[in-house]
Protein backbone atom coordinates (compact mmCIF):
# COMPACT_ATOMS: atom_id res chain seq x y z
CA UNK A 1 0.00 0.00 0.00
CA UNK A 2 1.27 3.68 -0.60
CA UNK A 3 0.61 6.82 1.57
CA UNK A 4 -0.02 10.16 -0.35
CA UNK A 5 -0.18 11.63 3.06
CA UNK A 6 1.36 11.49 6.49
CA UNK A 7 1.27 13.00 10.32
CA UNK A 8 4.26 13.61 12.40
CA UNK A 9 3.64 13.95 15.85
CA UNK A 10 4.20 12.76 19.13
CA UNK A 11 1.53 10.51 20.28
CA UNK A 12 1.59 6.60 20.26
CA UNK A 13 -1.58 6.07 18.37
CA UNK A 14 -0.57 4.92 14.40
CA UNK A 15 -4.08 6.19 12.93
CA UNK A 16 -5.25 9.79 13.04
CA UNK A 17 -8.61 11.29 12.11
CA UNK A 18 -8.09 15.09 11.41
CA UNK A 19 -10.07 16.93 9.04
CA UNK A 20 -12.00 13.68 8.28
CA UNK A 21 -8.88 12.08 6.79
CA UNK A 22 -7.18 9.48 8.47
CA UNK A 23 -3.79 9.37 8.81
CA UNK A 24 -0.58 7.19 9.27
CA UNK A 25 2.67 8.33 11.61
CA UNK A 26 5.34 9.25 9.32
CA UNK A 27 7.52 6.53 11.10
CA UNK A 28 5.52 3.93 10.41
CA UNK A 29 5.17 4.96 6.67
CA UNK A 30 8.89 5.24 6.75
CA UNK A 31 8.79 1.07 8.20
CA UNK A 32 6.95 -0.02 5.24
CA UNK A 33 9.86 1.99 2.63
CA UNK A 34 7.05 3.85 1.03
CA UNK A 35 7.54 6.79 2.11
CA UNK A 36 8.82 7.85 -1.59
CA UNK A 37 4.90 8.09 -2.63
CA UNK A 38 4.68 10.66 -0.13
CA UNK A 39 3.24 14.28 -1.51
CA UNK A 40 1.84 16.08 2.04
CA UNK A 41 2.66 15.97 5.62
CA UNK A 42 0.62 17.11 8.54
CA UNK A 43 2.21 18.72 11.45
CA UNK A 44 0.76 18.41 15.27
CA UNK A 45 2.21 21.09 17.16
CA UNK A 46 1.83 21.67 20.93
CA UNK A 47 3.56 23.21 23.61
CA UNK A 48 3.21 20.19 26.02
CA UNK A 49 5.56 18.46 23.77
CA UNK A 50 8.58 21.10 23.86
CA UNK A 51 9.11 20.23 27.53
CA UNK A 52 11.93 18.13 26.91
CA UNK A 53 14.70 19.03 24.60
CA UNK A 54 15.77 15.49 23.75
CA UNK A 55 11.81 14.13 22.78
CA UNK A 56 10.54 17.41 21.01
CA UNK A 57 13.37 16.95 18.26
CA UNK A 58 14.07 13.26 18.07
CA UNK A 59 11.10 11.98 15.51
CA UNK A 60 12.97 14.73 12.98
CA UNK A 61 16.49 13.62 13.44
CA UNK A 62 15.37 9.69 13.41
CA UNK A 63 13.68 10.44 9.83
CA UNK A 64 16.77 12.31 8.77
CA UNK A 65 18.84 9.53 9.99
CA UNK A 66 17.00 6.61 8.62
CA UNK A 67 15.95 8.33 5.08
CA UNK A 68 17.37 11.62 4.36
CA UNK A 69 14.97 14.47 3.79
CA UNK A 70 11.85 14.04 2.07
CA UNK A 71 12.22 15.90 -1.24
CA UNK A 72 9.27 14.90 -2.93
CA UNK A 73 6.64 16.54 0.00
CA UNK A 74 5.29 19.69 -1.54
CA UNK A 75 2.54 20.21 1.01
CA UNK A 76 2.68 20.70 4.56
CA UNK A 77 -0.57 21.48 7.28
CA UNK A 78 0.81 22.92 10.44
CA UNK A 79 -2.16 22.25 12.80
CA UNK A 80 -1.07 24.44 16.24
CA UNK A 81 -3.28 23.57 19.43
CA UNK A 82 -2.56 24.51 22.81
CA UNK A 83 -2.61 21.05 24.47
CA UNK A 84 -1.98 17.24 23.58
CA UNK A 85 -3.55 14.14 24.14
CA UNK A 86 -0.69 13.15 26.56
CA UNK A 87 -0.38 15.74 28.81
CA UNK A 88 -3.30 17.96 30.32
CA UNK A 89 -3.04 21.44 31.91
CA UNK A 90 -3.55 20.06 34.91
CA UNK A 91 -0.77 17.96 34.38
CA UNK A 92 1.41 20.92 33.51
CA UNK A 93 1.32 22.89 36.69
CA UNK A 94 4.71 25.27 35.45
CA UNK A 95 3.66 29.08 35.22
CA UNK A 96 5.49 31.31 33.29
CA UNK A 97 8.22 32.27 36.04
CA UNK A 98 9.35 28.33 35.79
CA UNK A 99 9.32 27.78 32.19
CA UNK A 100 12.96 28.79 30.50
CA UNK A 101 12.05 30.81 28.12
CA UNK A 102 15.32 30.97 26.30
CA UNK A 103 15.85 27.20 26.94
CA UNK A 104 12.12 26.86 24.92
CA UNK A 105 13.29 28.92 22.42
CA UNK A 106 16.33 27.19 21.88
CA UNK A 107 14.60 24.10 21.36
CA UNK A 108 12.39 25.80 19.20
CA UNK A 109 15.18 26.94 17.19
CA UNK A 110 16.45 23.44 16.64
CA UNK A 111 13.02 21.79 15.49
CA UNK A 112 13.03 24.47 12.65
CA UNK A 113 16.39 23.37 11.97
CA UNK A 114 15.80 19.94 11.54
CA UNK A 115 11.95 20.64 9.90
CA UNK A 116 13.86 22.84 7.31
CA UNK A 117 16.49 19.76 6.91
CA UNK A 118 13.49 17.22 6.13
CA UNK A 119 11.01 18.87 4.11
CA UNK A 120 13.48 21.20 1.79
CA UNK A 121 11.04 21.61 -0.98
CA UNK A 122 7.72 22.21 0.68
CA UNK A 123 5.72 24.75 -1.49
CA UNK A 124 2.08 24.84 -0.11
CA UNK A 125 1.75 25.46 3.22
CA UNK A 126 -1.25 25.56 5.71
CA UNK A 127 -1.33 26.55 9.19
CA UNK A 128 -4.20 26.60 11.47
CA UNK A 129 -4.33 27.24 15.05
CA UNK A 130 -7.34 25.43 17.16
CA UNK A 131 -10.02 27.67 18.67
CA UNK A 132 -11.40 25.16 20.67
CA UNK A 133 -9.32 25.65 23.68
CA UNK A 134 -7.54 28.54 25.39
CA UNK A 135 -4.37 28.59 26.80
CA UNK A 136 -4.28 29.57 30.73
CA UNK A 137 -3.45 32.59 31.52
CA UNK A 138 -0.23 31.91 33.53
CA UNK A 139 1.32 30.30 30.46
CA UNK A 140 0.64 33.76 28.22
CA UNK A 141 4.77 34.04 27.36
CA UNK A 142 5.21 30.37 26.22
CA UNK A 143 1.99 30.27 24.05
CA UNK A 144 3.32 33.31 22.24
CA UNK A 145 6.81 32.15 22.32
CA UNK A 146 4.88 29.04 20.53
CA UNK A 147 2.46 31.32 18.38
CA UNK A 148 5.62 32.62 16.84
CA UNK A 149 7.34 29.48 16.12
CA UNK A 150 4.33 28.35 14.12
CA UNK A 151 5.38 30.81 11.76
CA UNK A 152 8.91 30.23 11.28
CA UNK A 153 8.11 26.54 10.00
CA UNK A 154 6.62 28.36 6.61
CA UNK A 155 10.02 28.47 4.91
CA UNK A 156 10.61 31.20 2.21
CA UNK A 157 9.60 29.57 -0.85
CA UNK A 158 6.53 29.00 -0.37
CA UNK A 159 4.06 29.68 -3.69
CA UNK A 160 0.58 28.86 -1.50
CA UNK A 161 -0.05 29.94 1.80
CA UNK A 162 -2.90 29.28 4.03
CA UNK A 163 -3.43 30.51 8.02
CA UNK A 164 -6.24 30.29 9.75
CA UNK A 165 -6.16 31.65 13.70
CA UNK A 166 -2.72 32.20 12.93
CA UNK A 167 -0.92 36.05 13.87
CA UNK A 168 1.25 36.89 11.16
CA UNK A 169 4.48 38.12 12.31
CA UNK A 170 6.80 40.71 10.19
CA UNK A 171 9.73 38.17 10.06
CA UNK A 172 7.64 35.88 8.27
CA UNK A 173 6.23 38.38 5.81
CA UNK A 174 9.23 39.42 5.43
CA UNK A 175 10.42 36.18 4.61
CA UNK A 176 7.66 35.90 2.39
CA UNK A 177 8.57 38.68 0.09
CA UNK A 178 9.28 37.92 -3.70
CA UNK A 179 8.78 34.75 -3.39
CA UNK A 180 6.31 34.18 -6.46
CA UNK A 181 3.53 33.88 -4.20
CA UNK A 182 0.29 32.93 -6.37
CA UNK A 183 -2.12 31.93 -3.67
CA UNK A 184 -3.18 33.17 -0.19
CA UNK A 185 -5.94 32.49 2.08
CA UNK A 186 -6.09 33.78 5.92
CA UNK A 187 -9.21 33.54 7.98
CA UNK A 188 -9.40 34.90 12.46
CA UNK A 189 -5.83 36.90 12.32
CA UNK A 190 -6.17 39.64 15.00
CA UNK A 191 -4.12 42.14 16.58
CA UNK A 192 -1.72 43.75 13.81
CA UNK A 193 -2.26 44.39 9.82
CA UNK A 194 0.96 42.40 8.67
CA UNK A 195 -1.94 40.03 6.83
CA UNK A 196 -2.38 42.55 4.96
CA UNK A 197 1.33 43.74 4.10
CA UNK A 198 1.94 39.86 3.09
CA UNK A 199 -0.59 40.13 0.57
CA UNK A 200 0.43 43.76 -0.61
CA UNK A 201 4.06 42.75 -0.81
CA UNK A 202 3.11 39.69 -3.42
CA UNK A 203 1.00 41.83 -5.26
CA UNK A 204 2.26 41.38 -8.55
CA UNK A 205 2.31 37.20 -8.15
CA UNK A 206 -0.83 36.65 -6.71
CA UNK A 207 -3.71 34.73 -8.48
CA UNK A 208 -6.19 33.96 -6.25
CA UNK A 209 -7.10 35.62 -2.33
CA UNK A 210 -9.23 34.63 0.40
CA UNK A 211 -9.63 36.80 3.00
CA UNK A 212 -11.88 36.03 6.34
CA UNK A 213 -12.55 38.38 9.32
CA UNK A 214 -11.43 41.31 7.97
CA UNK A 215 -11.95 44.99 8.67
CA UNK A 216 -13.50 47.37 6.05
CA UNK A 217 -10.02 49.30 6.66
CA UNK A 218 -8.07 46.83 6.40
CA UNK A 219 -9.09 45.95 2.70
CA UNK A 220 -9.47 49.63 1.48
CA UNK A 221 -5.72 49.49 2.87
CA UNK A 222 -4.89 46.52 0.63
CA UNK A 223 -5.83 48.27 -2.80
CA UNK A 224 -4.38 51.94 -1.69
CA UNK A 225 -0.66 52.82 -1.31
CA UNK A 226 -1.06 56.46 -0.10
CA UNK A 227 -1.51 59.73 -1.76
CA UNK A 228 1.49 59.88 -3.83
CA UNK A 229 1.62 56.23 -4.69
CA UNK A 230 -2.14 55.65 -5.24
CA UNK A 231 -4.03 52.93 -6.06
CA UNK A 232 -2.39 49.11 -5.25
CA UNK A 233 -2.70 47.04 -8.68
CA UNK A 234 -3.14 43.08 -8.69
CA UNK A 235 -2.39 41.99 -12.24
CA UNK A 236 -2.53 38.63 -12.12
CA UNK A 237 -5.29 38.03 -9.69
CA UNK A 238 -8.17 36.31 -10.93
CA UNK A 239 -10.12 35.71 -8.05
CA UNK A 240 -10.71 37.68 -4.68
CA UNK A 241 -13.09 36.07 -1.94
CA UNK A 242 -14.00 37.65 1.34
CA UNK A 243 -16.22 36.89 3.62
CA UNK A 244 -17.07 38.29 7.16
CA UNK A 245 -15.80 41.83 6.94
CA UNK A 246 -16.50 44.02 9.31
CA UNK A 247 -16.74 47.92 9.79
CA UNK A 248 -18.26 50.90 8.21
CA UNK A 249 -17.83 51.72 4.03
CA UNK A 250 -17.13 55.57 3.59
CA UNK A 251 -15.90 57.20 0.56
CA UNK A 252 -12.29 58.72 1.63
CA UNK A 253 -9.12 60.16 -0.18
CA UNK A 254 -8.11 56.31 0.63
CA UNK A 255 -9.91 54.74 -1.98
CA UNK A 256 -8.77 52.87 -5.46
CA UNK A 257 -9.31 55.40 -8.28
CA UNK A 258 -8.54 52.96 -11.29
CA UNK A 259 -8.81 49.06 -11.44
CA UNK A 260 -6.54 47.63 -8.68
CA UNK A 261 -7.77 44.10 -10.07
CA UNK A 262 -7.59 44.31 -14.05
CA UNK A 263 -7.40 40.72 -14.83
CA UNK A 264 -9.90 39.42 -11.93
CA UNK A 265 -12.52 36.86 -13.23
CA UNK A 266 -14.43 36.08 -9.97
CA UNK A 267 -15.17 38.42 -6.97
CA UNK A 268 -17.04 36.92 -4.15
CA UNK A 269 -18.07 38.88 -1.28
CA UNK A 270 -20.21 37.13 1.45
CA UNK A 271 -21.50 39.83 4.15
CA UNK A 272 -20.32 43.29 4.37
CA UNK A 273 -18.90 44.75 0.55
CA UNK A 274 -15.78 46.83 1.52
CA UNK A 275 -15.41 49.77 -1.13
CA UNK A 276 -17.41 52.80 -0.97
CA UNK A 277 -15.73 53.73 -4.46
CA UNK A 278 -17.70 52.10 -7.38
CA UNK A 279 -14.51 51.94 -9.20
CA UNK A 280 -13.97 47.86 -8.43
CA UNK A 281 -16.98 47.11 -9.63
CA UNK A 282 -17.20 49.85 -12.25
CA UNK A 283 -13.89 48.59 -14.06
CA UNK A 284 -14.61 44.98 -13.42
CA UNK A 285 -17.79 45.47 -16.02
CA UNK A 286 -15.33 44.19 -18.73
CA UNK A 287 -13.82 41.51 -17.36
CA UNK A 288 -15.70 39.72 -14.20
CA UNK A 289 -17.33 36.77 -14.66
CA UNK A 290 -18.66 35.63 -11.99
CA UNK A 291 -20.06 37.83 -9.41
CA UNK A 292 -21.86 37.22 -5.85
CA UNK A 293 -22.13 40.05 -3.52
CA UNK A 294 -24.42 40.78 -0.68
CA UNK A 295 -25.91 44.48 -1.40
CA UNK A 296 -27.52 46.64 1.08
CA UNK A 297 -29.02 50.37 0.58
CA UNK A 298 -25.92 52.10 0.66
CA UNK A 299 -24.09 50.50 -1.93
CA UNK A 300 -27.02 50.45 -4.04
CA UNK A 301 -26.81 53.89 -4.08
CA UNK A 302 -23.15 53.82 -4.79
CA UNK A 303 -23.79 51.61 -7.72
CA UNK A 304 -26.39 53.37 -9.48
CA UNK A 305 -24.70 56.84 -8.97
CA UNK A 306 -21.93 55.27 -11.43
CA UNK A 307 -24.32 53.61 -13.62
CA UNK A 308 -22.69 50.51 -12.47
CA UNK A 309 -26.13 48.01 -12.42
CA UNK A 310 -27.11 49.39 -15.89
CA UNK A 311 -28.23 46.36 -18.01
CA UNK A 312 -25.44 44.49 -20.18
CA UNK A 313 -22.56 46.61 -18.38
CA UNK A 314 -21.18 43.47 -17.18
CA UNK A 315 -20.06 41.99 -20.76
CA UNK A 316 -18.69 38.73 -19.61
CA UNK A 317 -21.18 37.97 -16.75
CA UNK A 318 -21.77 34.12 -16.74
CA UNK A 319 -23.11 33.54 -13.14
CA UNK A 320 -24.71 36.54 -11.03
CA UNK A 321 -25.75 35.97 -7.19
CA UNK A 322 -26.80 39.48 -5.35
CA UNK A 323 -27.96 38.84 -2.00
CA UNK A 324 -29.25 41.38 0.40
CA UNK A 325 -28.55 42.90 3.79
CA UNK A 326 -30.49 44.53 6.47
CA UNK A 327 -28.81 47.54 7.72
Amino acid sequence: MFYKSALLAYDSKKLYVYKHESLIKLEDIIDTGSQHHLKKIQVYISPMDFRSPETSTAVLQAVLDKVGPLCRVREITLFFAPYSSLYRFQRFNQTDDEVDIDALSATLEEYARLFHELLPNKKIVNAYKSQEHRSPARFAATYKRMSDFATELVGTQVCHFSSEGINLTKPLVDNLKGTQMRRISIARHKGTQQHIELIRRNAQTLEVIHIKNVTTHALVKMTYRGAKQGTMVYPRLRELYIASCSGYRSRSYNEPTCDPFPALRVLDCQGHFPFASPVVLDQGRSHISVLRIDADRQLLEILESGGVLEDGSFKHLSLLSLGWRHK
